[in-house]
């Protein structure tokens, strides 16, 4: 039944293969009733000129490894 559900979906492209076997993408445009970029807002502090980066911390330690 699971196969037959995912051939389907597949079959109507609204799934996708990837190169890593067992993993597949959702087409994206089943997820957009229009344009994706509706949803997009931007956020403009009061008085700000311009926008400045913020700094990168080369000190954060790596995020450990999860084996399981």
């Amino acid at each position: 039944m699971f196969r037959r559900g995912r051939r389907e979906l597949l079959e109507k492209e609204f799934l996708y293969r990837s190169t890593t076997d067992g993993v597949f993408f959702i087409n994206i445009r089943y997820m957009f009733n229009g344009d994706r970029l509706a949803f997009v807002r931007t956020y403009h502090l009061k008085g700000s000129g311009q926008q400045t980066e913020l700094p990168i911390d080369d000190a954060t330690p790596p995020l450990p490894v999860l084996n399981g």
